[in-house]
């Protein structure tokens, strides 16, 4: 069997542990000790069961199991630190890491594929990165095929030191790449995925080991007089070398040459992959632009492929590049006429996979959750007896849809399939993807600490890789787990290094989405003026980019801001044109959230059978049924009700049950919400102990200061203690000035002693 953890594979047959791809030496003793824990995840263990089952029942003495855990934890803190163990008193030990089981048939797939025929092919020294994230389905793709035999593998090694205006060095490799990423006979392997800690040489050797058949492939393209000359050198292990010079006056030929002799080698055919256009001009122009985007140089990108469209209207490689461009600008309108050409006139099948796929992600941000879900299962469908590496990235964002269907199973379906497929080809750049994406589910259905686990994985992966766009998405989702433990000053720490970079990158989208998350955390905090401001911001950037999402949470940020400053006639002004959008976009997070907002709303107005109405209703919603936090959440509401219609025990039980529902998936947010309305339940009936009790575990996560301070003060003066409610109301009043009342101030005059 094989099991992974933390990054690190432990192969039960080989008896080898393996992180990276690099073998991790264990003592016979460490590795019998790790093998048990990863078989029996989560449970505790006390030293008796160790030596019966790891000892086999020898007399061991107890230093020796200490000992033998510290060698095991020092192992795998050298290379990946984190908290592998925790000692439970009085109980035994816990192996903490998520442990996932991959099946020997799924493994076998892997070792039988070392023998055959593969290439590995490693993409050029620039610097790919944002490029990848944006034109996936070119790049990021390579390295996603299907697991079929008759592969090869390459790693392709290019030109150092390339800069932006050489596309003679950048423009060749960057085609090529495109082109063998097609190819249903090679295996592609993006050079960043080559581990910051490791050397070329390092890497290469530790690939030779898996596949043996692995060669290198320098390409180089020169220019002298008038004619070009491309250069192909393959290496395999052993260091056997096999050159190529292709000559010709014409770009077009001395690069066809060269694709040709690539067919020879048997690592592209010449059925339905990607053709180069047979005018050296257009194909130098569209050189110029690969390397352009590569280089971050959008504008220039443009320009060159809408010059090649100019030349050739057929030229539908150069019309996805700037469809994307496009969709990368926010001008979405434009980037779907561009597809419409695309679906009217082509007939080559990796075209269409393409072409689709960047209109399913188009419409799913515009709010057609369910067009594009449509077209990538007709693409699925389609297709499905084909071996094209862009069907895993369809499959990948069908995943991402179905999580925005509330369709959480099937979500977790496909991203457990694709992070299988991408262990065993070890691409690394999808695999952060991935383990960013489940990260976000398991925050949506409450399960942090899992949420928590694949958003470092994801991290680290996207570090390693030099991935900026992951990293910040990352850190937004790190902030968003922050957040829900109520841990406010982190979550802004990482939303301003995720905003950093989507600024630095003028990735609208991307700032767009950060901004959303830190509003929220403003709002927690308390500090609406501020918040309102950036609403306005991101809500010109949904506009901009015709993104109905964020212009749904611009307007949900508003109407929580009206209730909070009771302004209940433009929360319920809001709330209906929020309606309006969700549902003419399908948008079922929106409708959710819609429907909490408007109990709240009906139970601040005093609505009592409204609020109740729309209570039954949403009890019954699949979300509030199978999502944790759902639940907890229409708890919260319903005990408000119960408030309400003054059934205080009803009320008091409800909170009490949902308080340990919070504390079961470390929801910090609810736990603080549901303190709060018990503290004022509890000073209602004069039980200021009980009161300062519920405070008190708030204070275990970074509360807001209103009104956990303001209610503090008031269960400080119902206990006789005057002097230290008067420093604490004016600290609140302080840190909290602008969700201070004119009720509040009253009290807090109270406090102050009378002059005689």
């Amino acid at each position: 069997m094989h099991y992974l953890f933390s990054g690190f594979l432990l192969d039960t047959e080989k008896k080898e542990l393996f992180y990276n791809n690099n073998t991790v030496k264990l003592t016979g003793q460490s590795y019998l000790l790790l093998e048990y824990w990863v078989q029996h995840p989560g449970e505790i263990t006390s030293k008796e069961t160790l030596i019966e089952k790891v000892w086999k029942g020898r007399i061991v003495a107890s230093n020796t199991i200490d000992q033998s855990l510290y060698k095991l934890k020092k192992t795998l803190n050298s290379i990946h630190s984190q908290n592998y163990f925790e000692s439970i008193y009085g109980l035994g030990i816990k192996f903490m890491p998520v442990v996932k089981c991959l099946s020997n048939e799924i493994q076998n797939t892997k070792h039988k594929q070392s023998s055959l025929h593969k290439v590995i092919i490693s993409v050029s020294a620039v610097s790919l990165l944002v490029f990848v994230y944006f034109l996936s389905t070119y790049f990021k793709s390579k390295t996603t095929v299907v697991e079929k035999t008759n592969r090869q593998e390459l790693f392709l090694v290019t030109p150092e030191n390339q800069g932006s205006s050489n596309w003679l060095k950048n423009g060749p490799t960057l085609l090529i790449t495109q082109i063998l990423s097609h190819s249903k006979k090679v295996t592609l392997k993006d050079k960043h995925d080559i581990p910051q800690y490791l050397t070329q040489k390092n890497y290469l050797e530790t690939q030779w080991k898996f596949s043996p058949q692995l060669k290198l492939l320098t390409t180089e393209l020169s220019i002298q007089g008038n004619l070009f000359t491309l250069n192909f050198s393959l290496v395999d292990k052993q260091g056997n070398k096999q050159s190529q010079d292709f000559t010709n006056n014409r770009l077009n030929a001395t690069i066809e040459q060269g694709i040709n002799w690539l067919n020879l080698q048997d690592y592209t055919s010449s059925s339905v992959e990607l053709k180069i256009p047979e005018d050296s001009y257009l194909l130098e122009t569209y050189m110029r632009g690969l390397a352009a985007v590569a280089n971050e140089q959008i504008d220039n990108a443009i320009d060159y492929f809408q010059l090649c469209i100019n030349q050739d209207s057929q030229f539908h490689m150069a019309k996805l590049q700037l469809a994307q461009l496009y969709d990368r600008q926010g001008k979405q309108i434009d980037a779907l006429a561009l597809l419409d050409t695309i679906d009217l006139s082509n007939n080559n099948p990796l075209i269409e996979i393409e072409s689709k796929t960047i209109r399913g992600g188009i419409l799913l941000r515009q709010g057609e959750p369910d067009k594009a879900l449509s077209i990538y299962l007709q693409l699925l469908q389609a297709y499905s007896k084909e071996e094209y590496p862009q069907l895993l990235l369809t499959e990948y964002k069908l995943s991402i849809l179905y999580r925005s269907l509330s369709q959480n199973q099937k979500s977790m379906e496909h991203l457990n399939s694709l992070e299988s497929s991408f262990i065993r080809k070890n691409d690394y750049a999808f695999l952060a993807e991935v383990y960013q994406a489940k990260s976000s589910l398991f925050l949506l259905i409450g399960e942090s600490k899992k949420s928590k686990h694949f958003a470092n994985l994801a991290m680290q992966q996207f570090s390693i890789i030099g991935d900026l766009i992951g990293q910040a998405k990352t850190h937004s989702v790190l902030a968003r787990i922050a957040a829900q433990q109520a841990e406010y000053e982190q979550a802004l720490k990482h939303l301003k290094q995720s905003l950093n970079i989507t600024k630095s990158l003028k990735y609208k989208f991307g700032i767009g989405a950060t901004l959303n998350e830190i509003i929220s955390i403003l709002i927690l905090q308390g500090k609406l003026n501020q918040a309102l401001g950036l609403i306005q911001e991101m809500e010109s950037i949904a506009n901009e980019i015709n993104f109905t999402a964020m212009q749904l949470a611009a307007k949900q940020f508003t109407i929580e801001i009206s209730l909070i400053l009771k302004r209940w006639k433009k929360a319920n002004i809001i709330l209906k044109e929020h309606l309006e959008l969700a549902q003419a976009s399908n948008n079922k997070r929106a409708l959710l959230s819609h429907a909490f907002l408007s109990i709240d709303l009906a139970i601040n107005e005093n609505k009592q059978e409204l609020a109740r109405q729309q209570l039954q209703a949403l009890k019954s919603s699949k979300e509030v049924k199978t999502e944790k936090r759902a639940m907890i959440h229409w708890n919260i509401a319903k005990a408000k009700h119960y408030l309400l219609v003054h059934q205080q025990q009803q009320a008091e039980h409800l909170l009490l049950t949902s308080s340990n529902s919070a504390k079961e998936i470390e929801d910090g947010e609810s736990i603080i919400k549901i303190n709060n309305i018990l503290s004022e339940l509890y000073l209602k009936q004069d039980k200021a102990q009980n009161a300062l009790a519920q405070l008190e575990y708030s204070s275990n996560f970074k509360v807001p200061p209103y009104p956990y301070l303001r209610l503090k003060a008031q269960a400080l003066f119902q206990l006789g203690k005057k002097g230290a409610a008067l420093e604490t109301a004016s600290l609140c009043k302080r840190q909290a000035y602008e969700l201070w009342t004119l009720e509040d101030e009253v009290f807090l005059n109270s406090l102050i002693p009378k002059s005689r």
